[in-house]
């Protein structure tokens, strides 16, 4: 008996990857989250143990399968979905103020298979028997949509009245370079409050955005900002190293002219912030 039998359990949320993701996908996210856990949490046991269970299950192609195929419901919901499935004459309700695409975090071009995927997840993370009643309202909305959008006939109809709604929204819809634009300056913003490469991408892929997205995204930003830090630092660097040069060559030509006095101040000066200068200016570099 597998674990996830006795006890239900995400793996692909664990993972942090898609269903449909392949093996060399699983196997980096898997990578990745071993290394960032052991950074943060060495002694992070029982959250380790989940993501070895999830990749040992999502790495052999025969328990994915049936893991995938498994239905931790086993209940009410899936009982009436397949009944209604085999009954195309039985047609739910629309209600054409929802959007039943966005519920389900699915695009109106997703292919059937791409719909059911997203059920299976969301009802998962959501249905009342795994997570308790608060869920309830969600769960239903979840149901509702999935029961419009798996049925041929009633996604016909309410595809016709959600694509008139869109025509009448004003103004034209935001473009690709918009979006891209819009997530760079979140994960900037939370870049620049402190959060990290990992959390900033949480955030993102819990606004619905997928993951590997988030993750370029993030990536970026980041990246940006290590560019800066060491042009910043370098400049610093220089600033120092130039203020220790000028100072040496005062102190020099004081020397040589045999007329010290208050000179050894300024020259003093110099020496100190052109050392602090060069000190912070390293730790800029080195941090980036």
């Amino acid at each position: 008996m597998e674990p996830y039998e006795t006890s239900w359990k995400d793996y692909y949320s664990i993972l942090r990857v898609r269903p449909n993701d392949n093996l060399s996908v699983i196997a980096a996210a898997y990578s990745r989250l071993s290394r960032e856990l052991h950074e943060i949490d060495p002694d992070a046991t029982a959250q380790m143990r989940d993501i070895n269970e999830a990749f040992g299950i999502l790495a052999d192609r025969k328990r994915r399968a049936a893991y995938d195929a498994f239905d931790p419901l086993a209940g009410s919901h899936a009982k009436n979905t397949r009944s209604e499935k085999s009954n195309p004459s039985v047609n739910p309700s629309i209600d054409s103020s929802k959007n039943y695409y966005e519920i389900l975090q699915v695009s109106p071009n997703a292919t059937a298979t791409v719909i059911t995927a997203a059920y299976r997840r969301l009802a998962r993370e959501y249905h009342p028997d795994i997570v308790g009643s608060s869920s309830a309202q969600r769960m239903k909305e979840i149901n509702e949509s999935y029961a419009v959008l798996s049925n041929p006939a009633s996604k016909a109809a309410y595809d016709q009245t959600f694509r008139s709604n869109e025509n009448q929204q004003d103004g034209p819809a935001p473009s690709a370079d918009d979006l891209m634009a819009t997530l760079v300056a979140f994960a900037a913003k939370r870049a620049g409050d402190g959060k990290n490469r990992t959390q900033v991408a949480d955030e993102l892929a819990q606004k619905g955005v997928p993951y590997q997205i988030a993750a370029e995204v993030v990536n970026q930003v980041f990246d940006y900002r290590s560019t800066l830090k060491r042009r910043e630092g370098g400049k610093q660097i220089g600033c120092g190293f130039l203020m220790l040069i000028v100072g040496g060559i005062i102190t020099g030509l004081t020397f040589l002219i045999a007329a010290p006095g208050g000179t050894f101040i300024v020259t003093t000066g110099l020496f100190i912030v052109g050392a602090i200068t060069l000190i912070v200016g390293l730790v800029r570099w080195l941090s980036s």
